[in-house]
């Protein structure tokens, strides 16, 4: 009885999650390339993150401000967000949505108490719902917007406006386009991302009660058009543009949520090329290994056994486990190539660089192919 209980919870469990995500995927597109689904409160549990919200540095002066304004509006930076989904399209064209404890009249409060937003929000009503917008339109834009209806996003840089709009009170869409908005606020359940029937296989495969989770299609071009010879040869030796899509799933795992666990699925057209490109894939990794270790063979060793490959069908799949510790280790072979490749390199630099390494192993120098002893280490799945 008790085990028949306890399979019930977690079915519950995952259901709720499950929920959360769909009533956000409501609001994402039929026509998308893939979305990216998000459990916000999970990324906050972080020690890291935790850490950088509880004790901001002295120079993150703009977070302090908002802690502050939020603190000070009655708002719990740890509740203010619980879910969000980003959606993208290749071509351009994206959009978010975000379940918040922010209701619409307190978010106008806040954004008109914000030194850098006061007085830049500005709203329009399109068939009953309010858009709102904040930054300044492209000039040339503001010019011919004789109705204020008009999308006046640019694409970068100055003059770059951001739209959102309360789809429910409890939760928000946003783009830098207005068009994609109203799409958002309008759109019949057999335009939905529901009717994709790609996405939803790729997603129906993915455990939905991951920290970080999505999907991506991609229609590769047809590789019989507009290619020479040279360029056909090097795609069949190493044939990445077979890749079509994938999904993605991300934890945070350990006692103290400190560690990342993250299982990458690369979909491919044929069979056989995913496995050509699994053995590919896994030899590129392995001979990056020596240059991200340093010569550190602790380092080069736990990096091999961290990263995984393996073939599923057609997919390519990569498992990564990576604890803490780890990624301290790694953290500090980067600052260390940092240093090494920084102007005016000494002899001696590899003693400034010696307290990220293993005592027993020496920095390899950049004119020192052989010190590479991670280079035995790969193993072909």
């Amino acid at each position: 009885m008790i085990k028949h209980l306890a399979v019930f919870a977690t079915m519950f469990i995952a259901t709720a999650l499950f929920s959360q995500d769909q009533s956000l995927l409501n609001y994402v597109p039929k026509d998308v390339d893939g979305f990216i689904c998000v459990n916000v409160q999970n990324v906050m549990s972080h020690p890291k993150l935790k850490e950088f919200i509880d004790s901001p540095k002295e120079g993150d002066t703009d977070f302090i401000e908002l802690k502050k304004l939020l603190t000070d509006n009655g708002v719990d930076i740890y509740k203010a967000i619980s879910n969000g989904v980003i959606y993208f399209r290749i071509k351009g064209q994206n959009g978010g949505i975000i379940k918040t404890t922010v209701n619409e009249n307190l978010l106008k409060t806040l954004l008109e108490k914000n030194e850098k937003t006061k007085g830049k929000l500005n709203k329009s009503v399109v068939k009953g719902k309010t858009i709102y917008s904040m930054g300044d339109k492209k000039p040339e834009a503001a010019k011919g917007d004789a109705d204020g209806d008009e999308d006046t996003a640019a694409p970068m840089g100055p003059g770059k406006e951001t739209f959102f709009a309360y789809a429910a009170p409890d939760i928000l869409v946003i783009s830098d386009k207005k068009d994609e908005i109203s799409k958002m606020l309008s759109m019949q359940d057999g335009e939905k991302v529901a009717g994709n029937a790609k996405l939803m296989n790729l997603s129906s495969k993915i455990d939905k009660a991951s920290t970080i989770w999505g999907v991506c299609e991609y229609n590769p071009p047809d590789r019989n058009k507009g290619q020479d010879d040279q360029a056909d040869m090097s795609k069949q030796m190493l044939p990445i543009d077979n890749i079509c899509g994938g999904s993605i799933a991300v934890n945070l795992t350990g006692e103290k949520k400190d560690a990342i666990s993250m299982n990458l699925k690369l979909n491919c057209l044929e069979k056989m090329k995913a496995q050509m490109l699994t053995v590919q894939l896994q030899a590129l990794v392995m001979m990056a290994i020596p240059n991200i270790s340093q010569g550190n063979a602790q380092l080069g060793e736990d990096l091999t056994k961290a990263i995984k490959f393996a073939n599923d069908e057609n997919d390519i799949v990569i498992n990564l486990e990576l604890t803490s510790s780890l990624m301290e280790q790694i953290q500090k072979a980067s600052e260390n190539m940092g240093r090494m490749q920084g102007p005016g390199q000494a002899p001696d630099e590899g003693e400034e660089a010696a307290p990220a390494a293993a005592p027993a192993a020496p920095i390899a120098k950049g004119d020192k192919p052989e010190a590479k002893p991670a280079e035995a280490a790969p193993k072909a799945k």
